[in-house]
């Protein structure tokens, strides 16, 4: 540990000669490790969300910290992916190709497309490699192309 001072409390950061402390950075590991869930919230009824975490409890508890009640509940959550950055990425892509989203580069959708969320989730399980598992497929042709693209019902207007 380096402490920076002077002997002269009032003046202790005008005495620290920064270029003679370098910090180098330290190596990130990312562990891509995690799980694929789908969330509802009271606060936005007719919508669904799909995201990834590498732990569902921290992410309930951000999505119902700034709200007087629970708002969010979980809908599901996959077995544990061992990239599963890779494998929401994917599944987004599939989504943003074949559904309306509520906005771009964002993961609520319409609640009518829950089906084909669980679908894709499932359809990953079974190609992508899980965390105590080897791969189950080629990943490199993983592509979801087996459901119908998604026409969003026509609003009624009262």
């Amino acid at each position: 540990m380096k402490y920076f001072s002077s002997g002269n409390e009032d003046n202790l950061l005008s005495d620290i000669d920064l270029d003679s402390c370098t910090v180098i950075p330290l190596p990130k590991y990312v562990d891509q490790r995690g799980f694929i869930y789908l969330v509802r919230s009271s606060a936005f009824p007719g919508f669904i969300k799909i995201g990834r975490t590498s732990d569902m409890n921290k992410r309930l508890t951000a999505y119902n910290s700034d709200t007087p009640y629970n708002a969010a509940s979980l809908v599901l959550i996959s077995e544990c992916f061992m990239n599963v950055i890779e494998v929401e990425r994917r599944i987004l892509h599939y989504l943003y190709q074949n559904t309306t989203p509520t906005t771009y580069r964002k993961e609520w959708f319409d609640i009518g497309v829950m089906d084909m969320m669980v679908k894709c989730i499932k359809e990953a399980e079974g190609k992508f490699e899980l965390e105590g598992g080897s791969e189950r497929g080629s990943e490199e042709k993983f592509e979801f192309n087996m459901y119908p693209k998604y026409t969003p019902p026509p609003s009624s207007k009262d």
